[in-house]
């Protein structure tokens, strides 16, 4: 794997995706009877394929982001069709990522001015892309355009406030801000779940993401995402396996076994009230060695 390509440590236990899964969509929707157009939009397709090896990045982060979108969105009670519709717009959008400077998405160095503001290109290029996508809603696309707005108009492309941003990209942005965070990339180590967590309620607070998308994402990973790991009370380690809904601090956990010959315990915090996570941790203890 390459530096790029780092999978995020918040995950949905899935098995990684074809690369070219993304545009199996994006080939059946730019069928059409017009032959000299569906032979231009093959070609522009064959432009943006990923490359081997160069490009899993944005693809396996576009579907971390839709799976988990998509969960917050079910948590809201969007309906099936709008959470399909959701989950192609999260997964169209950073294909404008595709013709962007390499040595800037590769870069090993904190992004300078500039290259902050040739990564910002990417949601029109993706616009540009998609827009003219037969069968494709209007609300897959502005998923895809407006996934890096703020509600403070802080973000871009447009710098649009609250009102001029699209319900689904308020759920979008958030999806895809926490697999980044947890993502890690050339300039940077990834965040521990509960940390990104922690600072997207932050940026909440501060008027930047939507509270009820906040919500759908506490309800359906809890505060301490789902695959990460905590200690507890009593000084064991467990890893994240189930969120509880409302309650958002007490997730169920399964308890790593100290020795070889036992089997894990799953402990529901909620049935457990004497039990309370202390802390994130970074991972489980090395087996046989017990907890810290």
């Amino acid at each position: 794997m390459n530096r790029q390509g780092g999978a995020s440590i918040f995950r949905l236990d899935v098995c990684p995706p074809s690369r070219a899964a993304p545009f199996a969509r994006l080939r059946y929707l730019s069928a059409h009877e017009n032959p000299q157009r569906e032979t231009r939009e093959k070609a522009s397709h064959e432009n943006i394929r990923p490359k081997p090896d160069t490009d899993q990045y944005p693809f396996s982060h576009a579907l971390q982001t839709a799976r988990l979108a998509m969960a917050m969105g079910a948590m809201l009670g969007i309906d099936k069709q709008g959470l399909v519709e959701m989950g192609t717009g999260c997964m169209l959008h950073d294909i404008g990522m595709l013709r962007l400077d390499r040595n800037v998405l590769n870069c090993e160095q904190p992004l300078n001015q500039i290259q902050r503001l040739e990564i910002t290109k990417h949601p029109a290029i993706t616009f540009d892309s998609v827009h003219r996508m037969f069968g494709l809603s209007m609300g897959s696309r502005m998923v895809a355009y407006q996934m890096h707005e703020r509600l403070d108009g802080s973000g871009y492309p447009r710098g649009r406030m609250a009102a001029q941003i699209h319900p689904w990209a308020k759920i979008a942005m958030i999806a895809d801000s926490l697999i980044a965070m947890t993502s890690p990339r050339p300039h940077r180590p990834a965040m521990l779940p509960y940390d990104a967590m922690v600072e997207l309620l932050a940026m909440t607070r501060n008027g930047k993401l939507d509270l009820e998308a906040i919500k759908g994402l506490l309800r359906a990973v809890s505060l301490f995402p789902l695959g990460s790991f905590v200690e507890l009370s009593d000084g064991r380690i467990g890893k994240v396996i189930g969120a509880n809904g409302e309650h958002f601090t007490r997730p169920i956990v399964e308890i790593s076994p100290e020795d070889f010959e036992s089997e894990a315990e799953v402990m529901n915090l909620v049935s457990n009230e004497w039990l309370t996570i202390v802390r994130a941790v970074a991972g489980p203890p090395a087996p046989g060695l017990g907890s810290a």
